[in-house]
């Protein structure tokens, strides 16, 4: 998810300051909670935020962060208004959402701050973006040095660097220089997802924005012509896309990407909808094994260590989802919170 911008990229950057956005931040954990989400990655700031959780000062769902998402000058973290000059300051930096820096020496800075900061894991930008108003689909946006400054980072810390990143050759790229977390994807071709496989490289893809809501993005605030445009080109690759994740098995997390107030409800969707590629169990397991699985790889900066996440049995969170009706056979019941009966994270019923 992407906690800190719910009323839009450009709203975030011109209207509100860091504080108004951690406070809108804040409104979405019951949102969240009460469809059965008891941990969160946050993909792009909150680094300090998922501190505050972890140590009992907020009361939240469990967070996981990657700190400032880093990508170049016209990447998809320049989220500065068009008239800003080549290293002005600008508000989702100040608000710790994104880092706009360029060679390997400052990748490598940004990535030891986030992880001074709080972060558990690292987002880094390869290529353009949907949302965003300077970076075509088509851009690559990091050199193999930045990617590998990052890597080796998160390496340093045990832990591993998920990509914003949609074009294939772009993914390879990233695979190349040891990036193993995919977000998005959407453009790859059928080799790369079997390469994915075969090297235990995750996918974190967004069912619900890719395949429902870019049939027809005009209708999401903030987007123009160009991110219109963008979107459904995403839409055309989205089915293929999770027809090869199901036939040769590849990790996935259940993914959202949806960060606007009013498509923070929808976030189970993205669940759901899975149905179209997955039997309900390998939808589940998005949501639960294997994104648990995944978080516990991050090393001594996660700070639940102390049990396992996203599995029911002895020594692991006390994280229960108490359903009206049996998941395995009809998935589409999540759709409907009242069916969603109990929510229990660490113990304590929500």
């Amino acid at each position: 998810t992407h906690l800190m911008f719910p009323q839009g990229l450009p709203a975030h950057e011109t209207l509100w300051k860091p504080a108004t956005s951690g406070a809108m931040a804040r409104e979405g954990f019951d949102v969240y909670m009460n469809q059965g989400f008891t941990t969160l990655r946050d993909m792009c700031g909150t680094a300090n935020m998922a501190k505050a959780i972890s140590s009992g000062v907020l009361d939240g769902p469990r967070l996981y962060s990657s700190g400032a998402c880093i990508g170049t000058t016209g990447a998809h973290t320049d989220w500065a208004v068009g008239t800003a000059d080549l290293g002005d300051d600008f508000n989702h930096r100040r608000a710790g959402n994104s880092y706009v820096v360029n060679g390997a020496d400052e990748w490598r800075a940004a990535a030891r701050q986030n992880l001074r900061d709080g972060a558990t894991f690292l987002k880094i930008m390869v290529g353009g973006g949907v949302a965003s108003e300077f970076d075509p689909l088509e851009s690559i946006t990091a050199s193999p040095a930045e990617i590998r400054a990052a890597v080796e980072v998160a390496e340093q810390f045990d832990s591993f660097v998920c990509m914003h990143v949609y074009q294939d050759a772009h993914i390879n790229l990233a695979l190349d220089n040891g990036v193993t977390c995919v977000e998005h994807g959407f453009l790859m071709s059928e080799k790369t997802m079997k390469r994915m496989a075969k090297e235990g490289v995750a996918l974190s893809a967004q069912s619900w924005m890719s395949y429902e809501t870019f049939k027809d993005p005009a209708g999401i605030p903030g987007f123009g012509p160009d991110q219109i445009a963008k979107g459904k080109a995403v839409n055309k690759g989205a089915d293929n896309m999770f027809t090869w994740a199901a036939k040769y098995g590849v990790d996935m997390f259940q993914g959202g990407d949806v960060y606007t107030y009013d498509l923070i409800p929808n976030a189970i969707l993205n669940l759901t909808i899975l149905e179209r590629w997955f039997t309900p169990a390998e939808a589940l397991r998005s949501a639960t094994s294997t994104a648990g699985k995944w978080l516990m790889k991050t090393g001594p900066k996660n700070p639940y260590r102390d049990a396992q996440l996203g599995t029911l049995q002895v020594g692991s969170y006390a994280d229960v989802i108490l359903v009206n009706g049996n998941p395995l056979e009809d998935l589409q019941l999540l759709k409907d919170n009242d069916n969603v009966q109990l929510v229990m994270k660490d113990g304590r019923v929500y």
